[in-house]
């Protein structure tokens, strides 16, 4: 990244900082990755600029606190990190570019979960009476084809009542927070109707 190191203009007119300030943001800037972080230690710093380790860390204050710099230490080991980074320096606009796109691609991600999962209730467990947890009583739903549309309904005494779209989708993303549990049940109910189709197919055979 050398070739393309560059300081933000307003790094040269910033009052809080010293000459050295800029050397060492430069210096940092250099060596950063592809992602635009650099996990640059402290003494190669004081090699390349020839300052204490003391010098090197007021510095890298200042240009914390200005927003120039973000560090993170003890940083976990991923597909993003080094396996042996300790401390990551971070160019703040890239720290803020990555994490932006990175929350986006979360957010896409989870969306499309969500939807699948929609489906994949909406596809096997029509019909079923699914139990919801919420505040420690346990609720009955039902996925049912009205028209040409599959419509929640709430199950009480027995008696299976519509919801409108917002408390459908309500109702879908409280399964989807608890699709650990769904996944569960869902197990245990398909292993319940093998069961009790072996059970009908042996009373069958008796008579």
């Amino acid at each position: 990244m050398a070739a393309l190191t560059s300081i933000p203009t307003k790094l040269y007119n910033d009052k809080e900082l010293k000459d050295f300030d800029i050397r060492l943001y430069l210096i940092i800037a250099e060596c950063v990755g592809d992602y635009g972080y650099s996990k640059i230690s402290n003494d190669t710093l004081c090699f390349k600029t020839n300052k204490s380790e003391r010098a090197i860390r007021d510095s890298l204050k200042r240009l914390i606190a200005q927003g120039y710099l973000k560090t993170k230490f003890n940083v976990k080991q991923n597909n993003i990190y080094d396996q042996d980074a300790k401390r990551v320096i971070w160019l703040e606009e890239f720290y803020r570019k990555y994490h932006y796109r990175t929350r986006k691609a979360k957010e896409k991600t989870k969306a499309n979960d969500f939807r699948c999962f929609v489906q994949w209730l909406k596809t096997d467990l029509k019909g079923l009476y699914i139990p919801v947890e919420l505040g420690g009583l346990t609720h009955k739903y039902v996925i049912k084809t009205v028209g040409k549309k599959d419509l929640m309904h709430i199950v009480r005494d027995g008696t299976e009542h519509p919801l409108d779209s917002f408390d459908s989708n309500d109702v879908y993303k409280r399964m989807f927070r608890k699709k650990g549990v769904l996944l569960s049940w869902a197990e245990q109910e398909e292993n319940s109707k093998a069961m009790q189709k072996m059970q009908d197919l042996a009373n069958n055979k008796r008579v």
